[in-house]
């Protein structure tokens, strides 16, 4: 679905939730009003962008835990005729799934000018064989932690890049 209809996805995981329910922030990003505004926005409009949740995970007690906590917070911001699953970009989904879900994320940048936004010390790895069909690859760099501080500065190198197809952000 990505590929087809060339989506792009926003991954919420636990930490972007509590950042979009809580003033409370979470361990890599802290409290920001206009962040949690932007996060409850992508919730409520139906674009060309696939908004993906952690499933339930029935199995898991950190999700199960989790979920019952924040269910109820999230819900009623979820407006989107289809989610997709956030774990699709974890390593659970790459165990499961093995060679499938490596060959659909690379299908998906074949050939393709890609930019890496990340932190500095970050665990994405833009040499991995995942990455290895890229036409070309160009990086930009930012804070580990708190990186929505600098969102402006972020956009504005983005905005600077030449010949991009895909930008790849990892920054929580």
């Amino acid at each position: 679905l990505i590929k087809e209809k060339e989506l792009s996805i926003a991954r919420f995981g636990d930490g972007e939730i509590r950042c979009m329910v809580t003033k409370n922030g979470c361990g890599f990003q802290k409290h920001d009003w206009k962040l949690m505004s932007e996060l409850m926005r992508m919730n409520q409009e139906n674009s060309d962008l696939l908004v993906c949740y952690p499933s339930f995970l029935v199995y898991e007690n950190f999700w199960l835990k989790f979920w019952r906590e924040y269910w109820a917070r999230v819900k009623c911001y979820i407006k989107q005729d289809v989610l997709g699953d956030a774990m699709i970009t974890r390593p659970e989904a790459f165990y499961l799934h093995e060679h499938d879900v490596s060959k659909l994320w690379i299908d998906i940048w074949d050939n393709k000018n890609i930019c890496f936004v990340t932190g500095k010390s970050s665990r994405l790895d833009s040499n991995h064989s995942l990455f290895s069909n890229l036409k070309n690859s160009s990086h930009i760099y930012t804070k580990n932690n708190n990186a929505y501080e600098s969102i402006d500065e972020i956009y504005s190198n983005c905005l600077k890049q030449k010949n991009i197809d895909i930008f790849l952000i990892a920054l929580g």
